[in-house]
């Protein structure tokens, strides 16, 4: 039953195939036994969810809003009103990582400044600084070979439409480990055709935050 102030019964259920997982449906049987907890609780917490995908190639990550670098993975998080977590409000660029040394560091900065003028986001910091917060997040993970992935964004503020509500702009920078994966000659490819549409122009040339796009074509092609 549902209305008013009955109580309603969730139990786990198929979704697009795919189970919901019984970690979901665990919860959803207890809502009422969900805690409220402090930020010391809340942090044991985090440390104890980290998975192991993340223990494995997360090796270092650098925000402007707590202005340090951490190498645990657990700490590796940003503010929820942060605009590019929910108005994909943000921009990105790489650079990989090999042999200790960062390739074509400068011209995907280019991009990246680029990308961040397009966007409306004011750079948080000089190019100069970016480029040595870049370089020195990537030398505290330790790796010879790995990407580096940074962001810009519009910055925590609230959950308006608006960037005039953000207290500053942000930067983030994260240093992952290169894991490749090894092809399979006998396995083949295969094309599909994806009723996604392409993005725009202006959009297309821009390196925002926002790949739905990109992730329901990939979602097309496995299914």
């Amino acid at each position: 039953g549902g209305g008013g102030g009955g109580c309603v019964n969730v139990t786990a259920r198929a979704v697009d195939g795919r189970g919901v997982s019984a970690r979901a449906a665990e919860v959803a049987g207890n809502v009422e036994d969900i805690p409220v907890l402090s930020a010391t609780e809340v942090h044991a917490r985090l440390a104890a969810a980290v998975h192991p995908n993340a223990l494995e190639t997360f090796a270092a990550f650098y925000s402007s809003w707590t202005g340090c670098i951490t190498t645990d993975p657990a700490a590796m998080v940003l503010p929820m009103d942060d605009h590019m977590a929910h108005r994909g409000h943000g921009v990105f660029d790489t650079a990989h990582l090999e042999g200790g040394a960062l390739h074509m560091l400068d011209r995907h900065l280019d991009r990246f400044h680029r990308s961040m003028a397009s966007a409306r986001v004011v750079s948080p910091f000089d190019r100069a600084t970016l480029r040595g917060i870049i370089l020195r997040t990537a030398a505290a993970s330790g790796l010879r070979d790995g990407q580096i992935r940074y962001y810009a964004s519009a910055g925590p503020g609230g959950f308006a439409l608006s960037h005039d509500e953000c207290v500053r702009s942000t930067f983030y920078c994260m240093v992952v480990k290169k894991v490749r994966q090894p092809l399979n000659p006998a396995k083949g490819v295969a094309v599909v055709t994806s009723p996604v549409p392409i993005k725009p122009p202006a959009f297309a040339v821009t390196k925002s935050v926002n790949y739905l796009q990109n992730v329901m074509v990939v979602a097309d092609a496995h299914d």
